[in-house]
């Protein structure tokens, strides 16, 4: 279950870092039995607009996800622009939110992309500062 508050600490921050268009942005972070999967969405001039961030993590136990999927569902609720669900089969958790800028408070930019400007190359510079590969 440690290993699990853990990981809430990482989602949290992603989704603290995390944003409709025809093209995307993928960035992929890997840690033990943690990956996580940032898919930025793209208008015709390469500003993000929309972002869907998944983390999967594999418990030690099915009883550890279990009451790792207890405390997630009861910590995270959506917000104005900002929808999460949870998964869990066996001992898999898949953790998802999804934030469309269109939606979310300007004031919250920097929150869910890493940066106040939401330009593609802005975005994937913030992301692999901190250890993702973007491409």
């Amino acid at each position: 279950m440690k290993k699990f508050v853990g990981i809430f600490t990482a989602f949290v921050a992603l989704i603290s870092l995390t944003a409709c268009g025809g093209k995307t942005l993928k960035c992929t972070y890997e840690q033990e039995e943690t990956k996580m999967i940032q898919t930025f969405e793209l208008d015709k001039d390469d500003k993000v607009t929309k972002v869907t961030m998944e983390m999967v993590a594999t418990a030690d136990s099915e009883d550890d996800a279990k009451q790792a999927e207890t405390m997630y569902k009861g910590i995270l609720t959506d917000e104005e622009g900002v929808t999460y669900s949870v998964k869990r089969s066996g001992k898999t958790l898949t953790l998802k939110g999804v934030a469309d800028l269109s939606k979310t408070p300007a004031d919250n930019l920097e929150t869910y992309i890493g940066t106040t400007t939401n330009s593609k190359d802005a975005v994937k510079k913030a992301f692999e500062e901190d250890g993702y590969k973007c491409n």
